[in-house]
């Protein structure tokens, strides 16, 4: 018997994944397919290259077949959709990003106003970099614009934002480098999760907490980020030792400093054998209250 309808590949740009879905189970349903196995391989089999890689990235280091067509379902709807989790308190529906599950919300209040209720705020950074031919590393690094409120005119990582309740944190990641970088998000969902710091500063509205989820973007030799939101004034691609030295100097966001010094960590650019406060580095990277 021929087949009833067709299957294209999942495009996040036009498409939710929930809509996706509905229409795959539309061709199950007219073809009379109803074993799961079938179902799995049909999805993974149309998905596409990037949704199916995006699959193994969230699963590594297992792998897609060795999952049910319904748990591949959810695992993308929590990733493309992620639900926030809301109570009721007073008539309002009250959230806080407060840990990493979001499961224990209590209320929802600015990102910059989170710390004056002594909850620890969160935000995503992201290190873009490339890698030559010959294996050098070269890392982007915004110029934050001249009339920003905080740190005007400073070095920054490529993209950078606070955690908002009822997002996701690879969500933020994808809206961030569009917003600021202009970063397709296909490439921006590239970025790998790989770190957290996490420190206390104060200002004259008191003592603050922030963790920041780092992730490294490995983006292609002729990509360039284009300030978007007006929240940059310029990008520059510096030899990884150029961008070493910086670190020293006062040309730096304090925070993005601290991911940065994290990623030369990661990547064995800094040594035990060879910087005496290596130890105090690592753990400066990760103060909590």
């Amino acid at each position: 018997m021929a087949t009833i309808g067709t299957l294209a590949a999942f495009d996040a740009k036009s498409q939710s994944w929930e809509e996706y879905c509905e229409i795959m189970e539309q061709f199950f349903e007219a073809n009379k397919i109803d074993d799961g196995d079938k179902q799995r391989a049909i999805l993974l089999s149309v998905v596409g290259a990037s949704t199916y890689s995006l699959m193994r990235n969230l699963l590594s280091p297992e792998k897609p077949k060795e999952k049910t067509y319904q748990q591949l379902v959810v695992l993308l709807k929590n990733h493309f959709d992620p639900k926030p989790s809301e109570i009721v308190q007073s008539g309002c529906s009250l959230q806080v990003v407060g840990s990493i599950s979001y499961q224990d919300k209590l209320f929802s209040s600015d990102h910059e106003k989170l710390g004056l209720f002594g909850v620890t705020r969160y935000g995503v950074h992201i290190n873009a970099y490339t890698v030559g031919t010959n294996g050098e590393l070269r890392m982007w690094l915004a110029r934050r614009s001249a009339t920003k409120q905080t740190y005007p005119g400073l070095l920054d990582n490529m993209a950078a934002g606070g955690l908002a309740a009822g997002l996701g944190v690879e969500h933020t990641v994808v809206k961030e480098c569009e917003e600021e970088a202009c970063v397709p998000a296909e490439l921006a969902r590239t970025a790998r999760p790989v770190s957290t710091v996490s420190y206390t500063y104060d200002d004259d509205d008191g003592v603050f907490a922030e963790t920041q989820f780092v992730f490294d973007l490995e983006v292609p030799p002729d990509f360039t980020p284009t300030p978007g939101d007006g929240e940059v004034q310029d990008f520059y691609l510096l030899p990884i030792h150029q961008v070493r030295e910086l670190l020293a100097t006062e040309d730096f966001k304090p925070n993005s400093a601290m991911v940065v010094l994290d990623f030369l960590i990661r990547h064995s650019l800094i040594h035990p054998d060879k910087e005496p406060f290596y130890q105090e580095f690592v753990s400066g990277l990760h103060h909590r209250l």
